[in-house]
């Protein structure tokens, strides 16, 4: 299908419908489109929102973020009569002429049904409040402010939706994938295989296009800017602590400059009585707040947005992926080794994330960057002192499952070199640094020819991750084919990706140039003695077989041992030879009271099913141990 406008709107938003809306009030009877992915007013329905889940399922287009309205039409609504905050329309006009049109589209709401309630911070209340405010070094920003409410703000919206709809096509459910020049103009091409023509093309694809706006800008040669990133979280507490601000100012933007640092951290769009919702911008689930204002579809909390600008300069070009990536990093809140471990093409983040999600929808309380023995102790958090670390009274049991993280390594000469890398070292920057990318700040450096040291999984998953860098992949074991530790299937996996395998033999040096870069590893040839005590046959050294082979990297996979942090902080739990904690007779039980362990801190490296295994024992433990109490 191919059709013709005189002018194409790209996206629905805000601003792609009041540019519809004033093109059609100063040219009555021109072709006007509307194209956006999402869906009309009426058909916009979270899943989450409309109770059918409880969390996100990953919409192919999210419904709130995209369709008529765009992000905005769910937000609670509120409308600043200010140019301190909010854009930066006032570099391309003058102030006066940006207050104009910030009235104007204020008459445009308020004839399809806003309120005509202001705040403002210039009431004697509000002067009291900015005067209290300055005795904590923060300043309140003065605006005035409508409050149009959730409820409300989709009755305008769907108000401005029929105005409209008389004289603008609008096509919904529409993935625009390229602008081209065409004919005296641009043409739209969309997924479905159609396009659409038209001599003007106002583009406002909003946060959910803005990624792949910038490579159709790149396409076309359209110069562009780098726009500020805010980044920062969203804070929730009891509405009661923050009344005296919101019952006085509704919005307030209060603003502090750190002393060390001179960052500028402001709070953002603050909904009283509000809720916080999820939203999901291109498969990375962030959170927004939303208010109403019926009385009676409020909450008892407050919560706003605590953030900072980040103002980028040339020739970084990237401000947007730059916050996705950020934002990305923050959905892996949990997850350990699944997370950082094991790579993306044996389990997806996203299914890891869901497991996770889960468990916070059930209540479960989960604290990051928080070091048991650096942090808290063990004694801590099952002592009277424990509410002041995590908020909480004292706790009845305590379940260790901090894994097996410390990697291990051959004391052999050259392993400071550069180009040696543990695979958990290796491993991470791939699965949550994104170092095989360019683009991003924590680079992996070019690897050509790859010796892996070691025949475990992990060493299988390095392996192969290694191997889709567009490295030569080499795995050096020191027993044979049949003692190889690693899961048949895995090794059979990475010898179908074309990974080669020296068996029988073991480094004894890693070689470098005279810049420190590694060129090489020097092996011996191995045989195969009497068994060791596990039954294994022990590798002997074969003299006089010593070989080099090139390379210019070398990953270490050896196995992991436990973090002594632990043991260092809780010396009265018991510890095996090899670090791991001791457990009652093949249980999750200590020999601490009310402390459980299981999984790699007490077997050492294993597998995730048998962690797995040792949480289902605790849980069950656990649940035992405070009944019987």
């Amino acid at each position: 299908m191919r059709k013709t406008y005189d002018t194409m709107i790209l996206g629905c938003g805000e601003a792609g419908v009041f540019a519809g809306y004033e093109l059609i009030r100063r040219n009555p009877g021109m072709k006007v489109l509307i194209v956006d992915q999402g869906q009309d007013i009426y058909h916009r329905s979270c899943p989450i929102v409309a109770g059918k889940v409880r969390e996100c399922i990953d919409c192919k287009v999210c419904h709130t973020m995209c369709g008529f309205g765009g992000a905005g039409a769910f937000s609670d609504g509120k409308y600043n009569f200010t140019t301190a905050f909010g854009g930066w329309l006032t570099d391309f006009m003058p102030e006066q002429e940006v207050m104009e049109l910030i009235d104007y589209v204020d008459e445009i709401n308020t004839a399809h049904g806003a309120t005509r309630e202001v705040f403002s911070t210039e009431t004697p209340a509000a002067q009291a409040l900015r005067k209290k405010a300055l005795e904590f070094d923060l300043h309140l920003l003065q605006a005035r402010v409508k409050h149009l409410g959730t409820e409300n703000n989709l009755r305008i919206l769907t108000n401005l939706y029929e105005d409209l709809r008389r004289d603008i096509t609008f096509q919904f459910n529409t993935a625009v994938t390229a602008i081209r020049q065409a004919e005296g103009g641009y043409c739209l091409e969309t997924a479905d295989g159609d396009q659409y023509l038209a001599k003007f093309l106002i583009a406002a694809p909003g946060r959910s296009g803005a990624e792949w706006f910038a490579q159709q800008c790149r396409q076309l040669g359209l110069p562009m800017t780098n726009n500020q990133i805010d980044i920062g979280v969203r804070v929730e507490l009891p509405a009661t602590v923050f009344e005296h601000i919101t019952d006085v100012v509704y919005e307030s933007k209060l603003v502090y400059r750190t002393k060390q640092y001179g960052d500028q951290v402001r709070t953002f769009c603050m909904n009283p009585y509000g809720h916080v919702v999820a939203e999901n911008v291109e498969g990375i689930h962030t959170v927004n707040g939303h208010s109403y204002s019926d009385p009676k579809l409020r909450s008892e909390n407050t919560n706003f947005a605590l953030l900072v600008s980040n103002h980028f300069t040339e020739p970084f070009d990237e401000p947007y992926r730059y916050g996705k990536h950020i934002a990305s990093l923050s959905n892996m809140l949990a997850g350990g080794v699944l997370v950082y471990g094991i790579p993306e093409f044996r389990l997806p983040k996203a299914i890891v994330q869901k497991e996770i999600d889960k468990l916070v929808a059930m209540g479960v309380n989960i604290v990051c960057d928080a070091t048991i023995g650096k942090c808290m102790s063990i004694d801590e958090l099952l002592g009277k002192d424990a509410e002041k670390l995590l908020g909480d009274d004292k706790y009845e049991a305590v379940f260790i499952g901090s894994g097996a993280g410390l990697p291990k390594f051959q004391n052999i000469p050259g392993l400071s070199y550069c180009g040696v890398f543990s695979a958990n070292e290796f491993l991470t920057r791939i699965n949550l640094m994104h170092a095989y990318d360019e683009r991003y700040d924590t680079p992996l450096m070019p690897i050509h020819v790859t010796a892996v040291v070691g025949a475990g999984n992990v060493a299988m998953d390095a392996a192969r991750c290694a191997k889709r860098l567009g490295a030569d992949v080499t795995v050096v074991y020191r027993r044979g084919e049949e003692e190889i530790p690693a899961r048949k299937e895995e090794y059979e996996h990475a010898k179908e990706e074309g990974i080669n395998f020296h068996l029988l033999c073991n480094p004894v040096e890693i070689l470098a140039d005279d810049k420190g870069w590694v060129r090489g590893l020097k092996c011996i040839r191995m045989e195969l003695g009497e068994p060791d005590e596990k039954g294994r046959r022990r590798p002997i050294e074969v003299p006089g077989s010593e070989f080099e082979m090139a390379c210019d990297s070398v990953i270490m996979a050896l196995g992991t041992s436990p973090n002594p942090l632990l043991r260092k902080a809780t010396p009265d739990l018991e510890y095996s030879d090899r670090g791991g904690i001791v457990v009652k007779d093949d249980t999750v039980t200590t020999m601490k009271d009310g402390v459980f362990a299981g999984g790699d801190a007490v077997t050492g490296a294993a597998t995730v099913i048998k962690a797995m295994g040792a949480g289902k024992k605790a849980a069950a433990a656990i649940d035992a141990y405070i009944r019987s109490k």
